[in-house]
């Protein structure tokens, strides 16, 4: 956000003055992205909508407000080209030591590796989680028998 805030002069709507994007708000959001997946993905102004019941998502609508996920939004998309153009400014914009990848490392994984990755290990919790609940619910008839 501080480099869209910096070089692009843009002012966001929520996160203003003390409000800080913490790890909760992300949690949020990425859940709000799910919702919006599922239920067809439908447009901010839609997902908000107080005249067209049947384009509102309650779920989304109860963990942020319109501002909060426009803001996250726009950070997402436009705050992941950096590294190209000014990764000598970085001290400068970020209060954030800069993360080198390691040589070699693919262009996409530049961007979206840390996402990926986090992804994944969460992925495979829920598999295992998925699994051993699916061995309690097969062998539990034989157990109470």
């Amino acid at each position: 956000m501080m480099k869209r805030v910096v070089q692009d002069g843009w002012t966001p709507k929520y996160y203003t003055g003390d409000r800080k994007i913490t790890a909760g708000h992300v949690a949020r959001y990425y859940g709000a992205c799910m919702a919006k997946m599922i239920m067809g993905n439908r447009s901010i102004v839609q997902i908000f909508s107080t005249r067209d019941i049947f384009n509102a998502i309650p779920s989304i609508q109860a963990s942020m407000t319109k501002n909060c996920l426009e803001d996250l939004t726009t950070c997402l998309h436009y705050s992941d080209d950096w590294d190209t153009d000014d990764g000598e400014e970085w001290d400068d914009i970020y209060p954030d030591p800069k993360v080198e990848a390691e040589p070699g490392t693919a262009k996409f994984r530049l961007k979206h590796g840390r996402l990926e990755d986090a992804y994944n290990k969460v992925s495979t919790v829920l598999l295992f989680l998925l699994l051993l609940f699916e061995s309690i619910l097969t062998f539990l008839p034989s157990f109470l028998t």
